[in-house]
Order: C-alpha cells, then structure tokens, then sequence
C-alpha cells in the first residue's frame, strides 16, 4: 500500500497566526499556552516551522533552587551528555544517500474496556523513516504492526490480541503501509520538513520557549518534560540543538536518574526519569541516553504499582520506543513489505 502525503498549509497558517498574536505586544498577554504536545506523537515540523523563535550561545546548565541528591546528579550527566552531544559529528549524507531511522514501539495492550476479562499482550509497530541527503526530495516511512507477542490472559485474551491484530494491518491502517511524500505530512510527519534553525541553542530562550508555548499533562512542569522529549526523540536535530534540550532537562523540577545500566533495543544507556506527582498516573517516564556519545537510546514507561484491571505486575514497562540510526544508499524494495529491512 503507497499512500502520497501533502502538506497540511491550512494548520500552519493557522499556528502563524496565534504565535504573531502571542508575540505581537499589543495584544498577547502575559502568558499564552498555545502549543499542545501529545505525550506519544511527534512534533510536526510543519506546524513547528510556524513557531519562529530566536537565539544562539548555549549556555551552561543551571542548577534550580533546592536541586540535591538524584535531581542534582541528573543534572550533572545531563550536562555530561550536553557537553558530549556539542562535540558530536552529525551524520553526513553524500548525495542519493538516506538516513535511515529505525523505531520500534512496543506498548501493552488489553480487551476492550467493557470486557469483563483479564489479559494482556506486547503490541509493536515498527517504523522505518528513510529522509533524503537533500532534504527536499521524496521520503520514504515504512510501518509494520507485528505479531502480539507474551500474551497473558489464556484463549479469550489471545482472540482478542488476534483480532486486533488483524485490524491494525487491513487495508489502508495507518500502522501497516508504505507511506511517501516529501515536505508535507497526511496520518505522518516529514522530518525532511524540519527548520531546526527556529529552537534557541541559548539555554534561557529555550526553556522560555517550551515555558510559555506547551500545554496538557497533568502539571505544567510535565508538559515541559513531554515537550523537550518529543523533539529529543526526533533522530534528525542536530547536536547543538540536542545539548540545549539536554540542559533544559536538567533545569525541570522532578528530573531524576537511574545509573545502572539500562538495557533497550540491544543497546544501554543511562534512565533519565519522572514521576509527575500531580499525576493520578502511577507510572515513571524514561529517557535512555548513551552519556558516552550523547545519544537518545530511546524511552520507556515503566509502571510502578500493580494493574489489575489488565492482570500486569509493578516494574512493568508498559511502553518502550528504541531509535536506531544509519545511513543506506538508496530505499528498499516495497515491493517485498511487510518484509522490509
């Protein structure tokens, strides 16, 4: 299944016209929230085209008042990977060459809410992004929903993992398909659409910006995590941009770190984590980062108490994402899908 993309110009024209109205003196008020972050969708880089902002100098990371112990140690590797992320080569594509971003997502998925049973089992979409050297040419996203995998809940819970598995690859689902464009997105972002040249590398302006643009989530502070680790997640900004992200992580009340080694996608890093106490949630959010070389790994979501309701344990990871990055010269046969490498 191909699918072409366009770009959505009505949104963005919209988007530029709230952000004149927020930054026009004249008429935006002290503070104006106008940028929702989903907890599990992308930016759009169309729409964040539209959130023109400016600035430069990196700054150093900031210590908030009353940071100690795992905050403050958070805080101190955060600048660690800032500080490896700025001296990070970005990767060069020569021409006809692609890079190619390989994210696997696993969530846990359950019977409908109205069935009085219990159950569980791993769902996992697997998306392959290749985006062009130019930048402008067309693009490539592959996406395979695979097989339920650890189904609990006996015969009644493996009917139900089959059948939706059979509704997430039919026709036209937006999880099972090859999609292309170019700088444009339908049910998909193009992150050849990207201007990162917008985010402030100055640390200052750049926690402004996410201060007075996001929403959502249970607390604002959240909502700020949210949004840094929706565009960290992007495999394509570039360095300098990543080591600002970084230290406006470490300037979010609540930032802790997880030191052991943690294990995902055959690759381990460091848990940068949150629990959002305003939150009625009881889960911890993850971000996994190669301090080494300044890489994300990935994120996970790990449940802290037990869920009846779906019969899993406390300790679960109940979401996990795990990017892996490459450069390919040229896109894969599509006449072989689902068995796209």
């Amino acid at each position: 299944m191909n699918t072409t993309l366009g770009p959505d110009t009505d949104l963005i024209e919209r988007m530029r016209a709230r952000i004149t109205e927020r930054t026009d003196p004249a008429t935006a008020p002290a503070v104006r929230r106008v940028r929702v972050l989903s907890p599990r969708r992308p930016l759009v880089w169309g729409v964040a085209a539209a959130l023109a902002v400016t600035g430069t100098v990196v700054a150093d990371v900031v210590f908030s008042p009353g940071q100690q112990g795992a905050e403050a140690r958070a805080a101190q590797l955060l600048e660690r990977a800032a500080d490896i992320s700025i001296r990070t080569s970005d990767p060069v594509l020569a021409p006809g060459q692609f890079l190619k971003i390989d994210d696997a997502q696993t969530t846990y998925s359950g019977p409908p809410a109205d069935s009085p049973q219990v159950g569980h089992w791993q769902a996992t979409n697997r998306i392959i992004t290749y985006v062009p050297a130019d930048g402008g040419n067309s693009w490539m996203v592959v996406r395979t929903q695979l097989p339920p995998a650890d189904i609990v809940g006996g015969t009644e819970a493996e009917a139900d993992a089959a059948r939706q598995f059979a509704s997430d690859t039919e026709a036209d689902s937006p999880l099972h398909g090859v999609f292309t464009g170019t700088n444009g997105r339908g049910d998909y972002y193009a992150p050849t659409g990207g201007d990162f040249s917008i985010y402030p590398r100055n640390v200052d302006l750049l926690y402004t910006y996410f201060d007075l643009t996001v929403q959502g989530s249970s607390s604002h502070n959240q909502a700020i995590w949210v949004g840094v680790n929706d565009l960290l997640r992007e495999a394509t900004v570039p360095a300098d941009l990543r080591a600002a992200l970084y230290r406006v992580l470490a300037r979010i009340p609540g930032v802790s770190v997880q030191e052991n080694s943690v294990e995902l996608g055959g690759r381990t890093g460091v848990a940068f984590t949150r629990v959002d106490q305003a939150s009625m949630v009881n889960q911890r959010e993850e971000l996994i980062v190669d301090t080494e070389s300044g890489q994300v790994i990935g994120t996970r979501t790990v449940l802290l108490q037990p869920e009846e309701a779906r019969n899993i344990p406390a300790g679960t990871v109940v979401y996990s994402n795990s990017i892996h990055t490459s450069v390919v010269d040229g896109l894969p046969d599509t006449s072989t899908f689902p068995n796209i490498d």
